[in-house]
C-alpha cells in the first residue's frame, strides 16, 4: 500500500535536514547520491515519492521518500521515518526501495527549474521569552556562563523557549523572521535509568531554511565586512566586530554567497571551525575576486571563537591574513591589519 508523507511535514523535515534542493512543477529537485549528477533525483511535494531520472533505470532507485533521504544523508532509516510519518515503521530493507509503481512521471525531466522562495514565519512570542526578561532567566543564565552577556544576546532577539530548555536564535532577514535554531541548554549527554548515556542534539531547526540564509543577516547591512562562523555562540562572540553571522554548519551553500556578496561587504573574515579547512578553501574559490578573503586561525588552547572572550576576539579577527584564491597557505599583508 502506498504511503504518503504530510506535504508541510516532508518540507520540513527536508529543511531541517539541510539538504538543499530547486523546484520543478510538483517536485522537489536534487543531486543524487548515487550517480552525483545534478537535478536528477525528483521528489513529489505532495506524496514524498521519489525516483532518480538515471538510477531508476539501472538500479531501481525510486520509491518512498525515506530510501532517498537514507542515501542523502546517511541516517538510520528508523529514525528518518519518525520524523516523516511520527513512526517507525520497521518494514522494509534499508537498502532496497519499494517502489511507488508511477507508470508516468507527470512533471517532465526537462521542465525550468527554480530556486524555491523563502517565505517568512511567525515568531510565537507567547511561547519564547526575551533572555533579558525574568522569564528567560535560565537561558540568561547559560548565556552568562558561555561568556554572552545577556543584554548582547537580547540585541538578536535571542530568547528561551522553557518547554525544550532551550535558547531561540531567530533567521532575520529584513526585519522578517524565517524560522530559528533551539540550542538546548542541559549537558550534551543525558544518563539512563540503566546507566548509560545518549547523546543529546545541540541544535534543531524549526522551519528554518538553513542552505539559504545565515543567522544573525540583517548584522551585514551597512557592514564593510562579514565574520562568517559556524555556530550562534561563535558569531555572538564577534559581536564586537559587526558583520558576524552564522552559517549553522560547517557547508556554506551557494545561497549563503549569494546573500554575503548581496550584502554589499567587501571583506570576508572566515571564522569557521578549524576541521572545516576544506569548506573555507571552496567558500574562498566561491567568492573569487569579489571580495577580500580573511581566513581567522583561532589560536591555541581555544578551539573555535566561542570559546574565546568576546572582548579578545576583534584583535583575533582583525589581525588575520589575507588568502588569495588559489593559495592554501597564508599571505599576510601588515599594513592592512586592523590594530
Amino acid at each position: 500500500m502506498r504511503r504518503r508523507v504530510d506535504p508541510d511535514r516532508l518540507r520540513g523535515v527536508l529543511d531541517d535536514l539541510g539538504l538543499r534542493y530547486r523546484l520543478s512543477g510538483s517536485s522537489y529537485v536534487f543531486t543524487c547520491p548515487l550517480c552525483r549528477k545534478p537535478d536528477k533525483l525528483w521528489m513529489y511535494r505532495d506524496s514524498g515519492g521519489f525516483k532518480c531520472w538515471v538510477c531508476a533505470e539501472t538500479r531501481g532507485f525510486s520509491g518512498a521518500p525515506e530510501y532517498a533521504l537514507v542515501e542523502m544523508t546517511g541516517q538510520d532509516v528508523r529514525r528518518i521515518r519518525e520524523r516523516l510519518y511520527g513512526t517507525s515503521l520497521a518494514v522494509g530493507s534499508r537498502k532496497l526501495p519499494i517502489n511507488f509503481g508511477e507508470g508516468n512521471w507527470e512533471d517532465d525531466p526537462d521542465a525550468e527549474i527554480t530556486e524555491p522562495e523563502m517565505e517568512p514565519t511567525e515568531w510565537p512570542d507567547l511561547l519564547f521569552h526575551s533572555v533579558d526578561s525574568p522569564d528567560g532567566a535560565d537561558g540568561a543564565a547559560y548565556l552568562e556562563s558561555r561568556g554572552v552577556p545577556a543584554a548582547v544576546a537580547a540585541e538578536y532577539g535571542v530568547a528561551y523557549y522553557p518547554a525544550r530548555r532551550s535558547l531561540v536564535f531567530p533567521a532575520r532577514l529584513g526585519g522578517k523572521t524565517y524560522g530559528w535554531q533551539y540550542r538546548i541548554i542541559d549537558p550534551d549527554f543525558v544518563e539512563l535509568p540503566d546507566g548509560t548515556t545518549v547523546s543529546r542534539p545541540k541544535a534543531i531547526n524549526e522551519s528554518l531554511p538553513r542552505d539559504k540564509i545565515v543567522l544573525f543577516a540583517d548584522r551585514l547591512k551597512g557592514s564593510r565586512h562579514a565574520v562568517v562562523t559556524e555556530g550562534p555562540f561563535d558569531a555572538l562572540k564577534a559581536h564586537l566586530c559587526g558583520g558576524n553571522v552564522a552559517t549553522m554548519g560547517k557547508a556554506v551553500a551557494d545561497a549563503q554567497v549569494a546573500l554575503l556578496l548581496r550584502s554589499g561587504v567587501g571583506l570576508v573574515y572566515s571564522a569557521l571551525d578549524p576541521d572545516a579547512l576544506p569548506e573555507v578553501d571552496r567558500l574562498l574559490r566561491r567568492l573569487g575576486d569579489a571580495v577580500e578573503f580573511h581566513h581567522v586561525d583561532v589560536p591555541r588552547p581555544y578551539k573555535d571563537l566561542g570559546a574565546m572572550r568576546m572582548e579578545d576576539v576583534p584583535d583575533v579577527v582583525f589581525s588575520t591574513p589575507i588568502l588569495l584564491p588559489g593559495r592554501r597557505l597564508p599571505i599576510y599583508f601588515p599594513e592592512r591589519r586592523v590594530g
